[in-house]
């Protein structure tokens, strides 16, 4: 896989827009960088919010692709229109965490991720379970009625 094709894989559909996976220097968490106005609303602006203020329902997926994966912002600049999204809270969205980790793997190693019941498949593994209806996850109270 040539360079270039590696760097194109590493982006994602973010709502109607694009975002960029980049991993930390632990290599233990990548983040998705896009524009703020990329995301379907502003979580408060208090460091003290919870989670699920800051959780985006079915936001992330491959390029093309309907979005199904979820992500917390981790950071936003409205002025300078960024955002930083990372993995929902694993201990309260622990199915959704997995989701995400999946997604921004295959991009990591330039796979195109496509999509099976829900949760991106990593390059080797098969789309096993492909047109099953993807699992619902009850929403904890906070976030019920923020997103479609």
């Amino acid at each position: 896989m040539s360079e270039l094709n590696k760097l194109t894989a590493a982006v994602l559909q973010v709502g109607d827009g694009r975002g960029f996976v980049v991993e930390t220097l632990e290599a233990e968490h990548r983040l998705i960088i896009t524009a703020a106005h990329c995301l379907p609303f502003l979580p408060p602006a208090h460091p003290a919010a919870y989670f699920a203020e800051r959780t985006y329902r079915r936001l992330l997926g491959p390029l093309e692709a309907e979005p199904t994966v979820w992500a917390e912002c981790r950071f936003i600049d409205h002025v300078n229109d960024i955002a930083v999204l990372g993995a929902p809270d694993g201990q309260e969205l622990a199915q959704e965490a997995d989701r995400y980790e999946a997604l921004t793997e295959a991009a990591r190693r330039g796979c195109s991720g496509s999509m099976a019941n829900g949760a991106a498949v990593p390059c080797g593994t098969s789309a096993v379970g492909c047109g099953s209806a993807t699992p619902r996850l009850a929403l904890p109270e906070a976030c019920q009625g923020r997103q479609s």
